[in-house]
């Protein structure tokens, strides 16, 4: 077995340096972008915030910027996902990213080790729980169980998720994902109805969903769906 298998079958933790500059491209950052500006009517100023999978931060250092004023397609974003006092946490399984992850040093930005599945804060704590680009790594009755308890009242949940529903070529990638790549051995790809399902079930609505395509790949689409407590 080579070197690149081996490095390639390291869980997360190993990958974790080497993330931000292998896949949170140019790419990536416009679909974080076009995913907050899906979410931006749904935050409000002083709203807490909970990424769950955060990675490296990638997604909620976007999350927190402030837009350039002459950058019109984050105009909006300036007025609500950016809103002053906005607080944010991030958890991760992987120690690896959530060191990465305080390097970027995020304004009002908190970070921790700990799993989807058991949620390290009380009952009520946030307004909103993201989920960008990890729910297959999850147990989703178990996750949206812990988003239930975890959120305030009206509290929301975003998830941002590949949709096998579209991406009929993604089920046979991942297969060969799966054999080089040791965290992805795990994964499971929901459509859409099993979401609508496990959310109804553990006492969601989803009250907005869009399959959008990625930008410049218009052949690869992901889910965009608020569900509400």
């Amino acid at each position: 077995m080579n070197k690149y298998f081996l490095f390639m079958s390291s869980p997360y933790d190993n990958f974790a340096k080497y993330y931000d500059g292998w896949f949170i491209g140019p790419f990536l950052k416009a679909h974080h972008k076009q995913a907050i500006k899906f979410i931006a009517p749904y935050i409000k100023e002083n709203s807490s915030v909970l990424d769950v999978g955060c990675g490296t931060g990638a997604f909620l250092k976007q999350l927190v910027k402030r837009s350039r004023p002459s950058t019109r397609d984050f105009g909006e974003l300036s007025r609500t996902a950016q809103a002053k006092g906005l607080k944010v946490f991030g958890i991760d399984a992987s120690a690896g990213m959530i060191k990465r992850c305080q390097k970027k040093k995020i304004p009002n930005a908190n970070f921790q080790i700990a799993q989807a599945e058991d949620i390290p804060f009380p009952n009520d704590s946030f307004d909103l729980i993201t989920c960008v680009d990890s729910l297959y790594h999850l147990n989703p009755e178990k996750f949206f169980a812990e988003c239930h308890r975890a959120l305030k009242p009206g509290g929301l949940v975003f998830l941002d998720t590949i949709s096998v529903d579209h991406c009929k070529i993604f089920t046979k990638l991942s297969i060969f994902f799966t054999r080089f790549f040791q965290a992805w051995q795990k994964a499971k790809y929901l459509k859409f109805q099993e979401i609508k399902s496990i959310a109804k079930a553990t006492g969601f609505n989803i009250i907005k969903s869009q399959a959008k395509s990625f930008p410049l790949a218009p052949y690869y689409k992901t889910w965009l769906i608020v569900l509400q407590k």
